[in-house]
């Protein structure tokens, strides 16, 4: 027992007995007690001791008075207040049922009728409250409990007594009361005249939470959140979430305008307009369509002036954007001698010599990269859009920019629909110093409209790019307008140097070297956010997880100097690494919004459909979009050209394939990067007897291991991805990680082609071991029995030997046995196993996770369909990407149920949307397509009773071509 714990239970012991602490919130220590007097169960809640000291105890008691003069069904009562041996406390009744908080831990989302009655109960309570002079001051999801089909505001008036009581103390003790993420502006800025309307605003972000799943600002530091707070903008809800009615976005958006007059003035008001525009309209909302706003955006190299006076008095000829600039490498002047000698001093100086050493110090790369920096340090600024020209000129303008002449710099940036383009050069003076000559030509009418000149040592020549750049752009501004261009050099100019290395490299496929480059700009200058952000996708792509959580760290602890866009993508690679699909999808169409032309935010779109499973309907299509996009704005970009070699040979479109792998290879990628899409290829185009999958095996089991992963989604090509599994599990010379997995990858395709025979001489192999392999193939009897296979002998008989080891079977397999259990009509089985998982894994999440899902299948058997469909589709895996790959993470056999529920219900686009999760590589895993011939005559069950010809042959097509003859005639007899 705590020193603290015992002081407490023996200063209040005359009234009540303490039994544990429950937790701990901004402001007090809650812990539950029992009142002596009444004996009934309390929350007795105890200031802090920081803010205890601050606040004047008889003031304090005086002011929470107010608060229990407070009676209304919503508002959570105040029993008691006091003083006990130099302690505060306050007692409110004890309700076991959850708050806010937890509901959104576990569902993120809530359903939009739930969102009106939560937020009309808290509304409800405000202005009753409100009525009476009382500012809540602290509205946010831990102090709304949820009783019933209620829900109650608890801590009600305790902000303001401890503001009253404690005055001016408070501010000198540096301790703010509030929660940053939901105060109000002005309560941010410590205004002391707080009226009603703080409450609505604190109100607003808790709806907008409940919405998207997060509130619209949120930072690493409180005051990160409260400087957003305070001038971005909120972010848009029909990005997260599309389907939420037009008229409730701009209800939520009122509510949280920062200035007081532009809210509601009453919390009833904005109460009866959440209820009415809940009932509006869906907008079809395309955030990439959407026309861009200005926008004042505080970060290093700041527009702080927009363009809109600009706008108004140039006359741009059609289809040129004045927003758009085309950005060309730089050239060299002063001779080859000249440069070489700088390049070696800066060798000398800095001693990255390994980066520059091989490089043609006759065509030397820093003009290029300066300008390449550029587009990278200011892009998305403002309503600016730089467009790098090196990504789509001709190989001999690369080479030589000097021989592209100013009317054909005119031709290119027209054809970009840039209105001005930038242009330059660095001239070498003396050993080791550089001029920078920047010039800004307008496209229409070719002309010079400006010009600018930096001077200073060779190995500042990026800082002095960047900021002859950001100078430059005040030609484009009104008179008044202003750049602040005052941090340039913060950042260290090694870290730049490196940085612009690692780039290339990452661009180039060279993942290994660009994560040791990325690693070593960060070590050279520790908040070079942007570094940490390249570098955990670097880092993510040389399957090094931790590291990457290490440097997207580094980005999202220094985010005020990124860009919006920027700052979104390293949000969205964060949330990505969490196993936050949704959350990810959000901050990269953030990114995207914020600059449609940067490769980021697509490039993170694609990967997050590519990898995981979001909500969006139709992952498939939308990631292949996305890398679509990444392909026509970067030319040559390797991590692009992979997932769409992907793309192009699971299409058996090999032609594509082998265009765009050759691309990839002319910019000599890692030799084992793309070695698995060789092989792909190499099988789908001469089929798998053609391989020698030996020798590929010995010399890299991961790229064989990856071959049989690609070509296994969507059944794309079975008989590959079958050869490829049998190939690592007959030659296997590792510690067992790639036999288990290709054990499960070649059963499920086994399962899926409907070789029952095989399956079951395979698994019974496996069990007869005696290994690890035993128990698991006695799981993926029950698994494939599940999805449908021909094994329910087997699995029944697996699963009565699995009973055995209950009392210390892990989650995973407790949970596989509780949905067989279901299957088998044992439902009180079923619900003594959903029990135990939460009984005896308390705050696992995964355990969490199960226990939901094995509930929704319960849920079913007891014949509730309409709640049932509710709990399934408020299921979303929610581990990391990497653990998706387990199926009690991607929750296929909860997809695949729930698709099975909507078609009976008749809701035929929702199923066949879920049913089509099992094509897409989202979630890629060796089991994955153990589910995919259910979910294909699912599908054609929904395309026949459509009447749809051209879907049912499709659909057709695809079970034939899995060996499935028997599914398509069984669908089409029960169709008819």
């Amino acid at each position: 027992m705590s020193d603290h714990f015992a002081h407490l239970r023996a200063a209040v012991e005359d009234q009540y007995a303490v039994e544990r602490e429950l937790g701990e919130g901004g402001m007090a220590h809650v812990y539950l007690a029992r009142d002596l007097r009444h004996n009934r169960q309390v929350a007795l809640k105890v200031l802090r001791p920081e803010i205890a000291s601050s606040v004047g105890a008889d003031r304090f008691l005086r002011e929470i008075q107010i608060a229990a003069s407070l009676q209304h069904p919503n508002i959570l009562p105040l029993y008691d207040s006091g003083r006990a041996d130099g302690l505060l406390f306050y007692t409110m009744p004890y309700i076991e049922e959850e708050s806010l908080r937890q509901r959104l831990v576990r569902e993120k989302q809530l359903p939009l009728e739930d969102i009106v009655a939560v937020g009309r109960d808290v509304a409800e309570a405000l202005s009753y409250a409100h009525s009476r002079g009382v500012v809540h001051r602290d509205i946010k999801p831990e102090n709304v409990l949820l009783s019933g089909e209620h829900a109650l505001v608890a801590d009600f008036g305790i902000a303001r007594a401890v503001t009253e009581a404690g005055g001016e103390r408070l501010t000198t003790a540096g301790i703010a009361v509030g929660t940053p993420a939901y105060m109000s502006p002005e309560q941010a800025t410590g205004e002391t005249a707080i009226d009603a309307r703080s409450d609505i605003y604190s109100l607003g972000i808790v709806v907008y939470e409940m919405v998207t799943g997060e509130p619209p600002f949120t930072g690493v530091t409180a005051g990160a959140i409260l400087a957003r707070q305070a001038s971005e903008r909120v972010p848009s809800i029909e990005v997260v979430r599309p389907n939420v009615p037009h008229e409730m976005v701009e209800v939520v958006e009122k509510a949280l305008a920062k200035v007081p007059a532009d809210r509601y003035r009453t919390a009833q008001a904005f109460s009866d307009a959440l209820s009415k525009g809940a009932t509006g309209k869906v907008r079809l909302f395309r955030p990439l369509l959407r026309r861009r706003r200005a926008r004042t955006v505080g970060a290093a190299l700041v527009l702080v002036a927009l363009l809109i006076l600009y706008q108004l008095v140039a006359r741009w000829p059609t289809g040129l954007d004045p927003n758009v600039i085309v950005s060309f490498p730089l050239e060299w002047g002063g001779g080859a001698a000249q440069v070489s000698a700088g390049i070696d001093r800066l060798v000398e100086w800095r001693g990255i010599s390994s980066v520059i050493k091989d490089r043609n110090t006759s065509n030397p790369p820093n003009g290029e990269d300066a300008a390449y920096f550029i587009v990278a340090r200011l892009n998305g600024e403002g309503d600016f859009t730089w467009v790098y020209a090196g990504d789509f000129l001709e190989d001999r303008h690369r080479d030589d920019i000097g021989s592209l002449r100013p009317a054909e710099k005119s031709a290119l940036a027209r054809s970009q629909r840039a209105a001005h383009y930038v242009d330059g050069r660095i001239v070498p003076v003396g050993s080791d110093s550089v001029t920078v000559v920047l010039e800004l030509h307008r496209t229409a009418r070719p002309r010079t409209v400006d010009f600018v000149e930096t001077e200073g040592s060779i190995d500042l020549v990026i800082q002095l790019a960047v900021q002859a750049a950001a100078e430059l752009l005040l030609a484009l501004l009104p008179e008044d307008a202003y750049v602040d261009v005052s941090d340039v050099g913060e950042i260290h100019p090694q870290a730049i140097q490196i940085m612009v290395q690692a780039e290339r490299e990452f661009h180039a496929g060279r993942f290994e070297n660009a994560l040791e480059l990325y690693r070593a700009a960060v070590q050279a200058d520790s908040g070079f956010a942007l570094a940490g952000a390249r570098g955990a996708q670097a880092a993510s792509w040389n399957h090094r997880y931790e590291e990457a959580r290490d440097l997207i760290g580094v980005a999202t602890r220094n985010l005020e100097p990124l860009t919006p866009g920027l700052a979104h993508f390293a949000l969205g690679f964060e949330a990505y690494l969490n196993g936050q699909a949704d959350s990810a999808v959000a901050h990269f169409e953030g990114a995207i919004e914020s600059n449609p032309r940067g490769r980021e935010g697509w490039m993170g779109l694609g990967e997050t459909y590519q990898h995981m499973l979001p909500s969006s309907p139709s992952p498939d299509s939308l990631a292949r979009d996305a890398f679509e996009q990444v392909y026509t704005l970067t030319d040559g970009f390797a991590p692009g050209l992979y997932h769409l070699v992907e793309f192009a040979i699971r299409d058996g479109d090999l032609t594509r394939a082998a265009a765009l792998l050759e691309e990839a290879r002319r910019g000599e990628p890692d030799s084992l990067a793309f070695a698995n899409l060789e092989l792909a290829l190499n099988c789908a185009e001469n089929g798998p007897d053609a391989i020698d999958w030996r020798s590929r095996v010995l010399g890299n089991i991961r790229s064989v291991f990856q071959e049989a992963m690609l070509l296994g989604v969507g059944g794309a090509r079975s008989d590959c991805a079958m050869a490829g599994w049998r190939a690592v599990l007959d030659h296997d010379t590792s510690t067992g990680m790639w036999d288990f997995s290709s054990l499960v990858g070649l059963q499920s395709l086994l399962a899926a082609t409907g070789r029952s025979e095989e399956l079951t001489a395979l698994l019974d192999s496996a069990a007869a071991t005696g290994t690890g392999a035993g128990l698991l193939g006695r799981l993926y009897y029950i698994l494939d029995a599940l999805a449908g296979a021909d094994v329910e002998v087997q699995a029944t008989a697996a699963a009565a030997s699995l009973r055995a080891m209950l009392p210390d079977m892990r989650e995973n397999r407790l949970w596989l046995l509780g949905i067989w259990d279901v299957h088998r009509d044992r439902v009180e089985e079923a619900r003594a196993i959903r029990d135990t998982l939460r009984s005896r894994f308390p705050g696992n999440r995964s355990a969490a996770l199960m226990a939901d899902a094995l509930t929704a299948h319960i849920t079913l058997a007891d014949g509730d369909t309409v709640e049932a469909i509710r709990q399934l589709q408020a299921l979303v895996p929610n581990a990391p990407y990497r653990n998706l790959v387990y199926p009690w993470e991607s929750l296929g056999l909860q997809r695949l149920k729930l698709a099975e529920v909507l078609i009976a219900r008749g809701d035929h686009a929702e199923a066949y949307r879920v049913a089509t999760t099992f094509d897409t590589p989202g979630a890629a895993s060796p089991v994955e397509p153990v589910f995919l011939p259910a979910s294909l005559a699912l599908r054609l069950r929904v395309a026949t009773e459509l009447g749809n010809e051209e879907l049912v042959e499709r659909l057709q097509e695809r079970l034939r071509g899995l060996g499935r003859d028997d599914l398509v005639d069984e669908t089409m007899r029960e169709s008819k």
